[in-house]
């Protein structure tokens, strides 16, 4: 569902506690809600959301990952590019090219997502021009995979390690940082991530192979042009050498994907975000409210 806010009529007098009411509520809603609880090209007409009150923007691009109960995702690299079938044998599918491959310990990347402009011009971040200050309230949605750590490059003494085990806290971890970009300033809190107070990068970023997830961030902007985008970033790889009683630990980085006398993918491929949904929903605020 889509939360509308009664806004304010003609002639009425303003009342914070009133307006504040709506757009806690409005986050409320979007907060509880993921894109499985979408209808199927729901979002296609997009006129159906322009009120007088508000004005939606929404950019969405699809990448499909060819999952089944006997395979893993396909994604930008992985191979067999085929599936099980119901024939006991296997079908070939396409690799989807939608997938956003976020780059390893290079910062923040924009993650392109499908705009199209009112004049059918297209874009990957959504932009306007407003002549007034609005309070904006920015979704964003997506999907993140990537392959699992015995995938990637090992060095011997990583031996056999699996979840659970207490080597397998001195594998090398991959950890994605997302957020909601506006005007080239990363919001904080939009995302997964922290910034890097020591040398170490445990619990800046998440570490896990998958994460399906929604943000929402609100804010006042100033009349003029705008620009919403989504970022994501790697960090750079790290591991515990030695966690004896966790007490000695040796922190490693690495520039590079690979990790000198190892066997395996190199780090940072097939670390993706797949489907993303981006809705922007514009409020007219007009002059400051004084109390």
């Amino acid at each position: 569902m889509i939360y509308l806010p009664k806004g304010i009529k003609n002639g009425e007098v303003v009342d914070p506690e009133k307006i504040s009411r709506d757009y806690v509520e409005a986050n409320r809603i979007a907060s509880d809600t993921t894109q499985y609880q979408w209808r199927e090209d729901e979002f296609n007409d997009i006129t159906k959301f322009d009120e007088s009150v508000c004005k939606v923007h929404y950019a969405s691009t699809v990448a499909k990952m060819n999952v089944t109960i006997g395979n893993e995702p396909i994604l930008v690299s992985t191979t067999p590019l085929s599936v099980p079938n119901t024939s006991a044998g296997t079908s070939s599918v396409t690799r989807d090219t939608n997938f956003f491959e976020v780059p390893l310990n290079r910062g923040f990347f924009e993650v392109p997502i499908a705009f199209v402009r009112p004049d059918g011009s297209t874009d990957t971040k959504i932009t306007w021009e407003s002549n007034y200050p609005e309070l904006v309230h920015i979704t964003l949605s997506y999907q993140y995979v990537r392959r699992h750590t015995s995938n990637y490059a090992k060095v011997p003494e990583d031996g056999d390690a699996q979840p659970g085990d207490a080597t397998y806290s001195k594998y090398y971890k991959l950890r994605l940082q997302t957020a909601i970009d506006i005007d080239g300033y990363q919001i904080v809190g939009s995302g997964p991530g922290g910034v890097n107070l020591e040398e170490s990068y445990r619990g800046l970023g998440f570490a896990g192979r998958s994460l399906v997830t929604s943000v929402n961030v609100v804010q006042l902007l100033p009349a003029g042009v705008h620009t919403v985008k989504a970022v994501a970033a790697l960090l750079p790889i790290q591991r515990i050498k030695d966690n004896e009683s966790n007490l000695t630990r040796l922190l490693a980085q690495f520039h590079i994907g690979l990790v000198p006398g190892s066997s395996g993918d190199r780090w940072g491929t097939n670390v993706c975000i797949g489907n993303r949904n981006l809705i922007v929903a514009r409020y007219g605020r007009g002059k400051l409210l004084r109390t």
